[in-house]
Order: C-alpha cells, then structure tokens, then sequence
C-alpha cells in the first residue's frame, strides 16, 4: 500500500486519516469499499460513544438509565465551547430518539401516538418529505435506523403488520451489514 506498518497501525486505530489515494489502495487490498466506511465514521466521537448506551436501553429499557443519557447528552452538546463539528439535527434527532424510546416503553397507549409523531418529526429533520411507505428511498443514518426500528415496531400495533414486518426486514438487513454496537445481536433479536 506504500505506507509503514506504524502509519498503518496508526490508521487502523483511528488515529490518523489516510490520503484519499491511500483509502483506494487500502480499499483493494482489504475488498472493502473504506470510503464509505469512513463516511459513516464521521460522527463525533462523543455522540458515537453514547450509541452503544442508546442501544442498551432500546433494548433492555431502564428508565433512569434513559434520563441521565438523556442529560448527560444535553449537558456536553449545549455548551458554547464545545469545538467539535457536529451536525445540530443528530443530536437533536438522539434527544428524540431518547424521548420515543421512554414513550414507547410506557405502558398508555395514547403515549405510543405521541412516540410515533415523536419519531416521525425526528426523521423529517434530515428527510423533510419522508413517509413510511417510502422508506426505501432514503439512507439512513446509525440513529435513524434506531428511530426507523421504533417507528416500524409502533406500526404492528395499529394493524399495520406488512409494512411493519418489511422494514423490519430492511432494518435488519442494514445493521447484519453494519454490526458496530455491542447490543447488535440483541437489535436483532428484537427485530
């Protein structure tokens, strides 16, 4: 590839980015495309810590645990100082996602409506012209799928079972691609 083993070592933990010409070469050496790997890398490094807790609590939903990600999250992304390039919409689509999740986990009905309107708006912020029906036109990002995942769940209960069941396939195809979280076996089993 024309690198050293440090510089590659180095890249390999994240520590350096590659020349554009090195991920190419590095790509057909690896037969993995890691331009789009390092896309989907691109999130703060602080956010992307926390995914791994929202999955947690997506899938074993413990409610105090859910309020302090909640704000822990509000806490270190609404400081002026904070110098990392993040896109305000992720954040904000984690927050909603954070409150779906509580709704959906209640136990009243009327709540599960107001997690799918939750849920929805969420999805609008990167997606303004996005319906259910259509969600094979659009990619998704780590939360959206997470978001999509609860969307298509609260489906199944308004007899929606069909559309519910398909993006559930979708969903579970996309994460048995991306496998990144230590709770994706159990993503899976809920999905």
């Amino acid at each position: 590839a024309g690198v050293s083993a440090d510089t590659l070592r180095r890249i390999e933990k994240g520590e350096v980015i590659p020349r554009y010409e090195t991920m190419e070469i590095l790509s057909s050496i690896y037969r993995e495309d890691l331009l789009t790997l390092l896309k989907n890398a691109r999130i703060d490094k602080l956010l992307y810590e926390y995914h791994d807790k929202l999955d947690e609590l997506i899938t074993f939903y413990d409610e105090e645990k859910m309020m302090a990600l909640e704000e822990e999250i509000r806490k270190n992304f609404s400081s002026d100082f904070h110098e990392s390039v993040i896109n305000p919409d992720e954040v904000l689509q984690f927050l909603e996602l954070i409150q779906g999740t509580s709704l959906y986990h209640s136990r009243f009905r009327e709540d599960h409506e107001e997690a799918k309107k939750v849920l929805l708006k969420s999805l609008r912020r990167t997606w303004p012209d996005f319906t259910l029906r259509k969600y094979k036109n659009y990619k998704y990002s780590y939360i959206e799928l997470r978001i999509l995942l609860l969307l298509s769940i609260l489906m199944a209960e308004k007899d929606a079972i069909s559309l519910s069941t398909n993006i559930l396939f979708f969903i579970r195809q996309r994460l048995e691609n991306n496998a990144t979280s230590t709770y994706h076996p159990h993503l899976i089993i809920k999905i």
